[in-house]
């Protein structure tokens, strides 16, 4: 059952040497509600054989973001960088201590 919150992926075989029309392999959905936060997520979306669910004659490979707000987005982007320049400030204040011991200085 498909409903508002799904993104749908059709597969279609675009060769058209025996056939005017685009041929469907099939369908797979991938339900937005499966998204906690809004970063990008590497899903693989397989699509079964429709007479064997055990064969896959399709798989799909992609990054889903779904951005609810910008400001949220950005504001959480922001954080983590500023959270990564402390322990980057950090781990530079550590090697110069272990430099400055090194060549003898107690500084």
């Amino acid at each position: 059952m498909i409903n508002k919150d799904d993104i749908i992926f059709e597969v279609l075989n675009m060769d058209q040497k025996f056939s005017e029309r685009f041929e469907s392999l099939g369908i797979v959905k991938f339900s937005l509600g499966m998204i906690a936060n809004q970063e990008e997520y590497d899903v693989v979306l397989e699509i079964p054989d429709t007479e064997d669910e055990n064969i896959i004659i399709a798989k799909i490979n992609a990054k889903i973001q779904f951005i609810w707000s910008f400001f949220k987005l950005y504001t959480d982007k922001l954080s983590k960088s500023e959270e990564n320049i402390y322990n980057l400030q950090l781990s530079l204040q550590k090697k110069k201590n272990v430099l400055s011991h090194l060549n003898g200085n107690n500084n």
